[in-house]
């Protein structure tokens, strides 16, 4: 993005949260500053678009400690937030995280949980949602064996050195970050899940996306007359070769989760993932087709 276009997206912001909750507030451009008001503060704070500018060039993960390489004064995380509002669309959440109230970001026994309608109710809830802007990304032989004997999220990321297929491209940049999945281990831990996933020990559904999206073929007509049309299969030398890929290109992070797991609609809105489908208001339509595709081979109707 060149400056004009990432100045014309600073205009039209109006308020951001951060992942945390914090409100940046009442967003004026003027001039060669972007003036916010902090919670619920009544005075301006000024950002040189300048500096958010370079701040947005440095990459797609940023966090506070990044930003004060380049945002001075004592304004770094109110511009992580903007940044990000940028490269999601014009807000640092979704649609659903706005609903709820900055006290209610993080919650505790007392307060409230989100409901796949965006509703608030009452939980037993206490996931911090700051440990999204510190994801410990590694090969998965390096992960926590303490947090995979447990229950939680898993966040899949691309590397650096690795891209998908040049159709994903165009969205896989849009996104803004290289994650490229977000699942969660609920009644199993992490290790199994991630043992299904990625080794395809039993059925995943990010295992059949990523096969559908590195273009492999199903085994055709192999659902035919399986009532299950989504658990498509892909030969013993295709399951090979995309185990093998997917551990030579791609990175997790775990985060340990015992308590409501509806929280992970919020997490995948906030995200978007190009592999994800359910609970992501940004859902890639080449994956769509390609998913479908796997189940018409997969059912013999192709």
């Amino acid at each position: 993005m060149d400056r004009s276009m990432f100045i014309e997206k600073l205009s039209k912001l109006k308020k951001v949260l951060s992942v945390t909750g914090k409100e940046y507030g009442s967003i004026v451009l003027k001039s060669d500053k972007l003036l916010f008001i902090r919670g619920h503060k009544s005075t301006y704070e000024r950002i040189p678009v300048s500096e958010l500018f370079a701040l947005y060039n440095h990459g797609p993960h940023i966090n506070n400690a990044i930003a004060k390489t380049y945002i001075s004064g004592r304004v770094q995380s109110p511009a992580v937030s903007i940044v990000n509002a940028i490269r999601n669309g014009g807000t640092s959440v979704n649609s659903v995280l706005k609903k709820i109230k900055p006290s209610e970001k993080k919650v505790s026994d007392t307060s409230s949980k989100l409901t796949k309608d965006g509703t608030v109710v009452k939980s037993q809830d206490n996931f911090d949602f700051s440990q999204l802007e510190k994801l410990d990304f590694r090969a998965t032989g390096n992960l926590d064996e303490e947090v995979l004997s447990g229950t939680g999220f898993y966040f899949i990321r691309l590397k650096l050195s690795s891209s998908l297929p040049i159709r994903y491209r165009k969205r896989f940049d849009e996104q803004g970050h290289r994650i490229i999945y977000i699942g969660k281990a609920e009644g199993q831990t992490l290790a199994d899940r991630l043992d299904q996933e990625l080794l395809h020990t039993s059925a995943g559904t990010f295992f059949r996306s990523i096969g559908a999206v590195l273009e492999k073929t199903p085994i055709p007509g192999h659902l035919r007359s399986s009532k299950r049309k989504y658990n498509y299969e892909f030969s013993e030398s295709d399951t090979s070769w995309i185990i093998n890929w997917l551990s030579n290109n791609i990175d997790v992070a775990v985060v340990a989760h015992s308590s409501d797991f509806n929280i992970e609609n919020t997490i995948i809105a906030y995200h978007a993932p190009i592999l994800n489908h359910t609970g992501n208001p940004r859902k890639c339509a080449e994956l769509i087709l390609d998913r479908a595709r796997c189940r018409r081979i997969a059912s013999g109707l192709e």
